[in-house]
């Protein structure tokens, strides 16, 4: 029992740190270059790492977030770990590299920081109406897919440009049904006003349309294995990793402990990574 209060100790650090998170961005950047078979680079993969240990801690210091006491040295100290650890990296990226990047991390800091002014107040972005979840979708899939994908395709083939929108669709889909769960979770605490899936369409719909979400990340990953630019074990690991995604996202139905949300559900990005590194 003391082993297991230890590791769960461990993992609620990780978690609350987003040491995990961190990880799991790193991994999901890795994922799109084994994917698409091709070297790693991992200077970006590192820049992501640590821009994402930044701007997550960044984002409940500055914004509209609930901050956590919890741990606040070691999320200071991490915080500036992230910020002085990007920057070696950032001398290896081409410039329309750190454009991407820097609007994706534009996107994550004004989604809880309070910058649109409204009837004399402010708002972050995840307070416009609709907009919560699929803005942490889209700063996802532009600073894990798009930018990674720049230097891997030729745009100027229409097969390469049709992989690229299925792939981009599969891991929005898969993105996308990983945050379901969280909408669900801040329910109590998001205002009205914002409008997620859960308050419009109710928490059953909603995780059902996470678990749609999910077959849909594997069809994404068919198709691009059907017109030859996945092979079989890629297209095969994606299937098993929606799989078990679909009954993990359908325990999200009622609120559960902190660590599926930080371990559990961030940690199949982090599973996909290491799978599709593994095929």
């Amino acid at each position: 029992m003391k082993s297991e209060s230890s590791i769960s100790r461990a993992l609620f650090w990780l978690g609350e740190t987003n040491i995990f998170i961190a990880f799991a961005a790193g991994a999901c950047t890795l994922a799109t270059y084994a994917f698409h078979d091709v070297a790693p680079s991992y200077n970006l993969v590192a820049f992501i790492f640590f821009a994402t240990l930044l701007i997550y801690n960044l984002q409940r210091r500055i914004g509209d977030l609930n901050a956590s006491a919890v741990f606040y040295k070691s999320k200071t100290i991490l915080m500036i770990l992230g910020a002085i650890g990007l920057i070696p990296f950032a001398f290896h990226l081409t410039l329309i590299e750190l454009a991407g990047l820097a609007v994706a991390g534009a996107i994550s800091l004004g989604y809880a920081y309070p910058f649109i002014p409204y009837k004399g107040e402010r708002y972050s972005i995840r307070r416009i109406p609709y907009l919560k979840l699929w803005v942490i979708v889209l700063a996802w899939i532009l600073s894990t897919t798009i930018v990674p994908l720049i230097e891997i395709v030729d745009l100027n083939s229409a097969d390469d440009r049709l992989s690229t929108i299925l792939f981009a669709l599969q891991q929005g889909a898969f993105i996308l049904a990983l945050t379901i769960p969280f909408d669900v979770r801040d329910l109590e605490d998001d205002y009205p006003f914002q409008r997620t899936l859960p308050m419009v369409f109710g928490i059953e719909w909603s995780i059902k349309f996470a678990q749609r979400a999910m077959i849909a990340a594997f069809l994404f990953a068919f198709f691009n294995y059907l017109i030859g630019f996945f092979a079989f074990p890629q297209m095969l690991m994606q299937m098993g990793i929606s799989a078990l995604g679909f009954f993990v996202v359908a325990r999200g139905k009622t609120h559960r402990s902190p660590l599926y949300y930080s371990i559990v559900l961030d940690g199949m990005i982090l599973l996909q990574g290491l799978l599709v590194l593994a095929v």
